[in-house]
């Protein structure tokens, strides 16, 4: 979809971004004036019946030991979620050339997130915002972008400096 004028372009970079929650992830690639979602996935959170796993010891009237195979869903869940993030980001990345990484994740995930990406893409991450912005559009993401990149900017305080540095760009 062609990207609002007002917008970041990326006219001079190849730009992934990465939108992650828990349980899903959105892959979103832009350039030249255009962003498409390229790819996305969910893990669903399987539902047990009851701890099915469960097993016990007995003997001579005693509990020798007690424990389960089971495991809880929401450490499956997450197990679940980073394999299928670590294939589905293998995939995007080896199929688009990508210059720039932008990360929409929540705070207690971004580590995590990095971990996935090889030194090559972790050099690549431009920025990383700490939220839940998997039902935001691609718009909204680009905003917080472009807030970003205007945050950056200096702004020189006298005019003389100003002019100074509009001499330097001609």
């Amino acid at each position: 979809m062609k990207i609002s004028g007002t917008l970041p372009q990326f006219s001079e970079e190849k730009a992934l971004l990465v939108v992650a929650s828990r349980y899903e992830a959105d892959f979103y690639f832009a350039e030249n004036g255009m962003i498409d979602k390229i790819q996305s996935f969910r893990v669903e959170e399987s539902t047990y019946s009851d701890r099915e796993d469960f097993t016990e010891r007995k003997g001579r009237g005693n509990f020798f030991m007690t424990g389960s195979g089971y495991q809880s869903p929401k450490v499956q869940v997450i197990q679940d979620f980073a394999k299928e993030f670590k294939e589905n980001l293998k995939d995007v990345l080896s199929k688009n050339d990508i210059t720039s990484i932008y990360l929409f994740v929540p705070s207690e995930m971004v580590n995590e997130i990095k971990e996935k990406l090889d030194n090559l893409s972790k050099k690549k991450i431009k920025f990383v915002f700490k939220g839940d912005y998997n039902k935001e559009h691609a718009f909204k993401l680009l905003e917080k972008i472009k807030a970003k990149i205007d945050e950056k900017k200096v702004i020189p305080k006298s005019e003389e400096i100003r002019k100074i540095l509009e001499k330097r760009k001609k």
